[in-house]
């Protein structure tokens, strides 16, 4: 059971202040209701009671709605605010609007006190839910430049025409740019007459990938920085319904390990000779010794 709605009331009149409320409990709305008539009690209870709703008359003897509009604005920015006042007119309801108010009802119709509070609820929930969605894709974004950033690899996102629409810092860097300038740029335009065969190469593993939906995997020998490398990449569908796919990819330089595991072929190559050459010699020495001993013996 969700708890009930918190409203603060500005009204110097406490017969308007019942038919309001009586309004609102007709249209089955619940809630606790905190009743302010001046300035001091209105800021304190901004502060204290910390409403989710603020419903306020625009003329007080001793204190002037904007200024409330201003204080709720500053103080509990994602309450509500509705002006409930009887001398409101058309230019002073435009006003309150474009200062920041939720909207106004007058009181020779507060039959239209409850709709006009769901509405001002369901917009600030669909406001809050905004916020929320967009503080987690901040921290999402946050987290993904980070990681991508300490990558120990090189990075990217691809469009289905190859252009890049993302790379890491460390990928930028091998290529002699800044991630800013490789968006739109596919790896031809960005490696000019440098790889063109590793370009038409990774075009096609690309390729592959775009086009049987899966991930792949490829050994893919580059030069890069006038070094010859070999790159092992791992490249991945992005899936987006309604959407084009895109490509991402990470890459990581295998070339010492290459080289490692080329140097301990050759090692163990170089092992297996020596223990046939040791065995071979093993043999001839056993087929000496019986002849020396066959000879001996005939004598």
């Amino acid at each position: 059971m969700s708890a009930p709605l918190k409203i603060l009331f500005l009204e110097d009149r406490l017969s308007d202040l019942e038919l309001l409320q009586r309004e609102l409990r007709q249209a089955k709305i619940d809630f606790d209701a905190c009743w302010a008539a001046n300035e001091c009690d209105y800021l304190a209870a901004l502060d204290e009671f910390r409403p989710d709703l603020i419903l306020a008359d625009h003329s007080l003897p001793s204190y002037d709605g904007f200024a409330a509009l201003d204080a709720a604005r500053e103080r509990r920015p994602d309450a509500p605010f509705i002006f409930v006042s009887g001398t409101m007119g058309e230019e002073l309801a435009i006003e309150a609007l474009h200062r920041g108010a939720t909207d106004y009802v007058l009181k020779q119709r507060l039959d239209r006190v409850a709709p006009a509070v769901n509405r001002a609820l369901l917009e600030a929930g669909n406001r809050r839910r905004r916020k929320e969605a967009e503080a987690a894709l901040r921290d999402s974004e946050a987290k993904f430049c980070a990681f991508m950033e300490f990558l120990p690899g090189y990075a990217y996102i691809k469009d289905s025409s190859h252009r890049h629409l993302y790379v890491n810092p460390r990928l930028a860097q091998a290529l002699g740019s800044q991630p800013e300038d490789c968006t739109g740029k596919t790896l031809a335009e960005l490696w000019p007459g440098k790889a063109d065969v590793s370009s038409t190469e990774i075009r096609h593993n690309d390729d592959l990938v775009l086009t049987t939906g899966k991930p792949a995997s490829f050994e893919q020998p580059i030069q890069l920085r006038g070094e010859d490398q070999i790159h092992l990449s791992i490249a991945f569908p992005i899936l987006r319904p309604g959407k084009e796919m895109l490509l991402g990819g990470i890459c990581f330089d295998i070339t010492e390990r290459k080289h490692a595991e080329e140097a301990l072929r050759q090692s163990q190559s170089l092992l297996r000779s020596l223990t046939a050459r040791l065995n071979d010699l093993r043999e001839e020495e056993r087929k000496r010794i019986s002849r020396e001993i066959h000879d001996e013996l005939g004598q």
